[in-house]
């Protein structure tokens, strides 16, 4: 009996030194992660970086996404590891979004993972000058119409607004004592700024 189980603890020794010289490991097999990256209210998705990285990647991946905002990323190394997806846009509100998805082993040789959508809100701003009885005026309070977007005018009677999301708004100067200038259908798009026409108070 005492031989046995010595032959089987010699055996064991050997096979865990043979692991060690070749490499022996968890089994591992492809898989492919996609994603969708969205800048709302923007027709272009493009320009954002996606960072892959995982438990068992070397390094992390990278993309920069194209017009329809896809992107996707090859691990030739998953072995039930856990993998981080961050993607960064400039000019958002989120400024950067992350998710983090499974890798399960399953002998298949190739898997597909769905990382989650990511949308951003992407933003510009919008410039207007006020007058006041045709002359430039500081302090006269700019809105835009349903937001709590506000600003004041300089000496110049300028105000910009800025982190304004995407889309079309109303843009309203008002002062105490004098009637609200307004002006619809200002467009604002991602990383411009909209020059407002003039408004002027009487």
């Amino acid at each position: 009996m005492a031989f046995a189980l010595l032959a089987l603890m010699q055996t064991a020794w050997l096979a865990g030194v043979a692991c060690l010289a070749l490499g022996c490991g968890p089994a591992s097999e492809n898989a492919t992660l996609s994603g969708q990256v969205v800048l709302t209210g923007n027709a272009d998705d493009s320009g954002v970086l996606v960072t892959y990285s995982s438990d068992g990647a070397d390094t992390p991946q990278q993309t920069t996404t194209p017009g329809s905002g896809a992107y996707s990323f090859s691990d030739s190394n998953v072995s039930d590891t856990t993998a981080t997806v961050v993607a960064s846009a400039d000019s958002t509100l989120e400024g950067s979004l992350s998710a983090q998805v499974s890798e399960p082993y399953s002998g298949g040789g190739n898997d597909a993972v769905t990382v989650p959508t990511f949308v951003f809100t992407p933003f510009g701003a919008v410039s207007v000058t006020v007058t006041v009885g045709g002359s430039a005026s500081a302090g006269i309070l700019v809105a835009l119409e349903g937001t709590s977007i506000t600003g004041v005018t300089d000496d110049a009677g300028r105000c910009t607004l800025n982190r304004v999301p995407v889309g079309t708004y109303a843009v309203i100067a008002s002062s105490p004592g004098h009637t609200p200038a307004s002006i619809a259908g200002q467009v604002v798009r991602y990383k411009a700024t909209t020059q407002v026409p003039s408004l002027g108070l009487q």
